[in-house]
């Protein structure tokens, strides 16, 4: 133990110096600044499929398209005239539902690129998601299997679940045509080179680089070469340091389990000393699926601490493997009698209080971390969820959760009389 905290002291030296530099540098970004970072339909999907549209307003033609093609390896035949790109510049909507697709009918020729930043695969119980996108491309389309790729676009480089892919059992050969790959990795490749090859247009290089800036954050890959170098003179200065950073890495998972399973047990107890009753606790089992399940496990869970405020006010604090913590009123919170005035609470409070609502929610409201996009406890490698291991920090974002509900329900109940 004193080895790593000797290692410890050492990397916080890196890292200051690190922060410091960072202060100084231009951090500037339109893309964070416009959009949510996890956003893949309205931005990344988006972005993507323009870069891979030949007939798009950069004006490059099929460059991009020919050096991702390149990159993958992909059988994709195609001609510049007859090649359509799905979404693009003039039609913002998926084509039958797919996230990017590039497909040249005369050629009888398609790329199908399914982009996962956090959502599941919405199967349906007599057909995956790939198998649907797959039968629509081959069978609706007329593109023949062997022209057909599948591209499995994630963050973490996830497979499709094997539902998704084998649930109708039509296509046995597709979970093995499945090519996943990785934004940190071949999409950050793929963009640095479609940088070299706009050298002559400022303003698209430009928008690619603050693109790639983003992707950079978003899969931990913005450490300098220089930084990358330090750090690992650190840690191989001595068979003491070796090992202390591997007893970090080997154990990573486990901490990130005992962080969540903290959090949960002190949010828990601190509303229940202010008098709340929890109807439904968080399982142990469910942190097991987020932090050492499968895909399909950790696609499958959703945290909800249900609660009842002292004056009998039910309500929920929700946290989807997919998304930041949230708290609101679910279908599971209110009898039929309330949900119609919990829907008109949020038709009143909407934009007053930065309200959403969807199918099974009348209303909720995501929790606002003022230096952080949210708490979101699936990624360890988020520094405001790995800031749980601390007792400290961990009782800051329990103040902060509990204040925002305990106003948050002070309006509700004044709309409730």
């Amino acid at each position: 133990m004193e080895n790593l905290k000797y290692l410890l002291k050492e990397i916080n030296i890196l890292n200051q110096r690190i922060k410091d530099r960072e202060e100084h540098e231009d951090t500037f970004n339109l893309f964070d600044l416009m959009c949510n970072r996890y956003d893949e339909v309205n931005l990344h999907s988006r972005f993507l499929s323009v870069l891979l549209d030949p007939a798009g307003s950069h004006k490059m033609k099929d460059s991009f398209v020919r050096l991702l093609i390149d990159k993958l390896n992909l059988p994709f035949d195609y001609n510049l005239s007859s090649l359509e790109v799905y979404p693009n510049e003039n039609d913002l909507h998926e084509h039958k539902e797919i996230d990017i697709l590039l497909i040249d009918r005369r050629r009888k020729s398609a790329v199908i690129i399914e982009n996962k930043i956090g959502a599941r695969d919405s199967n349906h119980e007599e057909e995956g998601q790939i198998e649907r996108y797959y039968r629509k491309i081959t069978q609706e389309e007329g593109i023949p299997e062997e022209s057909t790729s599948v591209i499995y676009l994630s963050i973490d480089r996830d497979a499709p679940s094997d539902e998704s892919v084998s649930t109708s059992g039509l296509f046995p050969d597709l979970k093995d045509k499945v090519i996943s790959i990785h934004y940190g990795v071949e999409i950050l490749d793929w963009l640095r080179n479609c940088v070299k090859e706009s050298y002559n247009k400022p303003i698209l290089r430009e928008s690619i680089t603050q693109y790639i800036k983003l992707v950079e954050n978003m899969t931990n890959n913005n450490t300098t070469e220089e930084d990358m170098k330090a750090l690992m003179q650190i840690v191989g200065k001595n068979d003491d340091n070796i090992m202390s950073a591997k007893r970090l890495i080997d154990n990573s998972k486990h901490m990130h389990w005992w962080a969540l399973f903290e959090f949960w047990k002190l949010l828990s107890e601190k509303f229940v000393d202010l008098g709340f009753t929890i109807r439904q606790r968080i399982e142990n089992e469910i942190i097991d699926d987020l932090v050492h399940g499968s895909a399909a496990r950790r696609n499958k869970a959703d945290f909800n601490l249900e609660l009842t405020t002292p004056d009998n006010i039910n309500f929920t604090i929700n946290a989807d493997h997919d998304n930041y913590i949230c708290v609101g009123v679910s279908d599971a919170d209110v009898k039929s009698g309330l949900k119609t005035k919990a829907k008109a609470f949020f038709k009143a409070n909407e934009d007053i209080l930065s309200l959403e609502n969807c199918e099974n929610w009348p209303f909720y409201k995501y929790i606002d971390f003022k230096n952080s996009d949210g708490l979101y406890l699936e990624d360890f490698s988020e520094e405001l969820t790995f800031s749980l291991v601390s007792e400290k920090c961990r009782e800051e974002i329990v103040s902060i959760i509990i204040k925002q509900t305990q106003e948050l329900l002070r309006q509700y109940k004044r709309s409730l009389k």
